[in-house]
């Protein structure tokens, strides 16, 4: 799955002006709050201390004031660059304007906050409301699940690149450092549906870090974050291309053969980057393979019947995975970040009031809404 981007300047200076007036209207509340303080400050006792209370929470406000008029400076900035730059080079036209679309509204997460609740109160944008699983692998505070992309990345003494390629060699040992490299880049285009599998590993196996590295050979944890990248690695070096047939495991090293690599007879697989993905069968044995060599007890089914209503009860005993064809990833507002071309495979992580799934991908956090595309999905339970 490929990304793009383009830059909205109209966008950006709206946004500034929105900026600039959510600052004043902070400064008129805090205004207000200084006189309710003076009150609070003539009298004695506690009103008086609360007064006190009230003068602290308004600094904090005042200088949330200044943070929000510097954002606007700065979004004012990055607007006037983009704008002067794109119109030297695309001239009085701007291509990433004319096709795209404009932003579906202000949406926000009602999460209880203070920010949310003045939000709320002075009615800007849209507040929904989110159901997420209460996850360690899912927290908002390092990377949103695994990345798919992220070994391919590593580079530099400090890195896991050695560590990687040990692990890669441990499968395939007469694997030269080009074809490491050739097939992590092949990872990084079709390791969707690995590493949602290993999203719930991960979530499974929470508070069980002990165990967890008695089963995978792997810590839980490196340098302080979670170890996707090594269990990633080995879960695709031991399970990529493997089909069953006839109850047999099978190594199909034209799996991921097309056109584009030339004559059939003198493909060769080591060297390919490019893969075509795991179907849901692909996905159930594959997993299940892992799984079984490692000698935990789980079920992996499809299932056709998730919705944004009952996913919370599924929740509550399995791990969902979908898989999304033909279809918008979306931020929270509703925008598309990015449209599937073919498919997708990605966490559910949760679920959203205005009926959209909260997905992990790519180590981030996104939306589905699975009416704008088709759907199925997988169903895992660890015993």
């Amino acid at each position: 799955m490929g990304t793009y981007f383009d830059v909205k300047y109209k966008e950006l200076a709206r946004k500034e002006n929105q900026m600039r007036g959510y600052g004043e209207r902070l400064k008129t509340i805090s205004s207000q709050a200084g006189q309710v303080r003076n009150r609070l400050r003539n009298m004695r006792g506690s009103m008086s201390v609360l007064g006190n209370q009230v003068g602290a929470a308004m600094d904090s406000m005042d200088l949330q004031v200044k943070s929000i008029r510097s954002m606007a400076s700065a979004l004012a900035q990055i607007a006037w660059l983009y704008e002067t730059t794109e119109s030297s080079i695309l001239g009085t036209e701007t291509a990433g304007e004319v096709t795209t679309a404009e932003t579906n509204g202000n949406k926000f997460v009602d999460d209880g906050s203070w920010w949310s609740e003045i939000k709320k109160f002075f009615g800007w944008g849209t507040p929904i409301e989110e159901d997420e699983i209460d996850s360690v692998v899912f927290d908002d505070k390092g990377s949103y699940g695994g990345d798919q992309g992220d070994p391919q990345s590593q580079w530099g003494f400090w890195s896991e690149k050695g560590d990687l390629y040990d692990i890669v060699r441990e499968n395939n040992p007469d694997y030269s450092d080009k074809e490491i490299k050739a097939l992590l880049k092949k990872l990084n285009s079709e390791g969707c549906s690995y590493v949602a599998f290993l999203n719930t590993v991960f979530s499974a196996y929470e508070g069980r870090e002990d165990e967890f590295e008695r089963t995978f050979g792997f810590p839980m944890y490196k340098g302080g974050d979670l170890n996707f990248n090594e269990l990633l690695v080995d879960y695709y070096c031991t399970t990529d291309n493997h089909v069953e047939t006839n109850g047999e495991d099978f190594l199909d090293t034209c799996e991921d053969y097309g056109e584009g690599d030339g004559d059939r007879q003198s493909y060769n697989y080591r060297t390919d980057t490019t893969g075509r993905g795991a179907t849901a069968t692909d996905a159930i044995y594959r997993g299940g393979l892992y799984l079984r060599e490692k000698g935990v007890d789980a079920s992996i089914e499809s299932r056709i019947d998730v919705t944004v209503d009952n996913f919370s009860r599924l929740a509550e005993d399995g791990y969902v995975v979908l898989n999304f064809f033909n279809g918008p990833l979306q931020d929270i507002n509703g925008d598309t970040v990015q449209y599937i071309n073919g498919g997708h495979a990605m966490t559910i992580t949760g679920t959203t009031s205005d009926g959209r799934y909260i997905v992990s991908s790519w180590g981030k956090k996104y939306y589905i809404d699975p009416s704008e595309g088709q759907v199925n999905y997988l169903y895992y339970r660890y015993n």
